[in-house]
């Protein structure tokens, strides 16, 4: 509907499809590159295809953590002495912004991974005092793997654009889900809340005016 306001459009159909990346890139990029292909595969004529992606909190849980060290020496045939979580995180993304580069898609955006878990907690959720914050579950490994996306993807030859979760969510920990009433350590450090979803959609969307009527965005009047 917003299209069709705002472009002067009819006959609109927008068609949402969800790839989950739960456990990580490594574990799911075989997944997400024949969803897409699936979905290729059905194209339309006259269809207008935007691919908005991001990988990185679950990147972070499953490469970086202590818990999952196990696993990862049993799965993947690794030990923590003796490779790097980041160095890794870069290979599969690298996979993954080559695959959607090459993609049939009119545009596409790289959303930056969220703040995760904040440094200074937030009225009423807070890591206690007894219980210390390893530096996996922290705003600066998240900021970290970042780095590493934002140089994998302008380094690129593909027109991708970046979209900003990190500094949006670093601003408010006062504003992220509230989980249950007994404020346990849980989603409400990961999970952001409504106004700044609010924020991110806005940005969202100027970028898909841009992408399906930039003449719309023409006829606006310059502010300042």
């Amino acid at each position: 509907m917003w299209l069709e306001f705002m472009c002067g459009m009819t006959n609109i159909v927008n068609v949402h499809t969800l790839i989950h990346t739960h456990g990580g890139i490594k574990m799911t990029i075989d997944d997400v590159k024949q969803e897409l292909k699936s979905i290729d595969r059905s194209k339309n004529r006259g269809e207008r295809r935007i691919v908005i992606f991001n990988t990185g909190l679950h990147d972070t849980d499953k490469l970086c953590s202590k818990r999952w060290s196990d696993e990862r020496k049993a799965t993947m045939n690794i030990t923590d002495d003796k490779f790097s979580c980041a160095e890794m995180y870069r290979e599969y993304f690298q996979e993954l912004v080559d695959f959607i580069g090459n993609y049939d898609a009119s545009m596409k955006i790289f959303r930056t991974t969220t703040t995760g878990w904040h440094k200074y907690g937030n009225y009423g959720f807070a890591w206690p005092v007894n219980l210390p914050q390893p530096f996996p579950y922290s705003a600066h490994l998240t900021y970290h793997l970042n780095q590493v996306a934002f140089d994998v993807v302008k380094n690129s030859p593909f027109d991708i654009h970046i979209l900003d979760g990190y500094w949006l969510t670093f601003s408010r920990p006062d504003h992220t889900q509230v989980k249950s009433i007994e404020n346990e350590i849980g989603g409400h450090l990961v999970h952001y809340g409504p106004e700044v979803i609010g924020a991110m959609n806005r940005q969202l969307l100027m970028l898909i005016l841009y992408d399906v009527c930039p003449q719309t965005l023409a006829r606006w009047p310059a502010l300042g």
